[in-house]
């Protein structure tokens, strides 16, 4: 199987319900290996040919060993520690996406795959081509638009989706979601200004606290948390690819405080933005 060695990240402003962050695919030396370490966001690597060893902790703080083989697969959840390696005698070739968003997390829930089960293996290998091939056209293709590569995204989790032992019917959206995709949307478009708590739900035509309520019954966070999380990725981008300062940074994505930003930042990632730009930059 001829797959290069490749690597590109995305920006994707406005993307509420998925978004991509990176793709890419390896040819993996012998014993090449990969932390410990967490993720700010969903990574679920996907195994060509080849064999390694997958550690992750699980939600009960358990050191989990295992072997991730042909055509199977693992998720990294954000926040979830791991470290994986290429076999000695046959490494593994595999590919890779990052991606985020609302209904990320439900999606992956019901195709059976969390912090406790991070391991895909298909039960249906009817669907291993559309996998492999739909992943192959997100890892491979640096110049597809957008649309192209979220087009692929959807069709490789459909394919999980199907092929999983796991899986169990998926609910789309209802009403109370329709508030919580408009606070979003607006927060998405208008986090680079002075925006507040009020400010989204005013917008959204309700109250702080019945909006509040809405956005931890979904999606476990509170609207301050979801949007200091908002600025704080985008801020990522900004420290990656731009050679902006930092006070100009805290600016691009509303914190009128550097120190404000700094703290917010370091209270997130443990380390400085600085620091953080020193170990990924492009």
């Amino acid at each position: 199987m001829n797959i290069n060695d490749n690597f590109f990240v995305m920006k994707q402003d406005g993307m509420v319900d998925l978004r991509v962050y990176q793709a890419g695919s390896e040819n993996c030396v012998p014993n090449k290996f990969y932390g410990p370490i967490a993720r700010n966001h969903y990574l679920f690597h996907y195994i060509h040919t080849g064999e390694g060893t997958l550690e992750y902790f699980n939600s009960d703080n358990t050191l989990i060993k295992t072997t991730v083989k042909r055509n199977q697969g693992f998720l990294a959840s954000p926040g979830q520690i791991m470290t994986y390696i290429a076999d000695e005698e046959n490494p593994w070739i595999y590919s890779w996406i990052e991606i985020d968003g609302i209904q990320v997390n439900k999606i992956f829930n019901e195709i059976g795959l969390n912090k406790d089960n991070p391991i895909f293996i298909p039960e249906n290998k009817a669907f291993n081509q559309i996998i492999e091939r739909s992943i192959l056209n997100i890892c491979q293709n640096n110049a597809a638009e957008t649309i192209n590569v979220l087009g692929n995204i959807y069709l490789f989790l459909d394919g999980l989706y199907k092929a999983s032992p796991n899986k169990s019917f998926f609910q789309y959206r209802n009403n109370t979601k329709d508030h919580i995709y408009n606070a979003i949307i607006f927060m998405e478009e208008n986090y680079k200004e002075n925006i507040s708590v009020s400010d989204v739900a005013e917008h959204c035509l309700l109250s702080s606290a019945y909006l509040g309520k809405l956005f931890k019954n979904e999606l476990g966070t509170g609207i301050k948390s979801f949007l200091i999380d908002l600025r704080l990725t985008e801020s990522l981008n900004y420290l990656r690819e731009s050679n902006l300062t930092i006070k100009e940074i805290s600016d691009e994505v509303g914190y009128t405080n550097q120190l404000y930003f700094s703290n917010a930042f370091s209270q997130k990632y443990n380390i400085s933005p600085s620091n953080w730009r020193k170990l990924n930059k492009l």
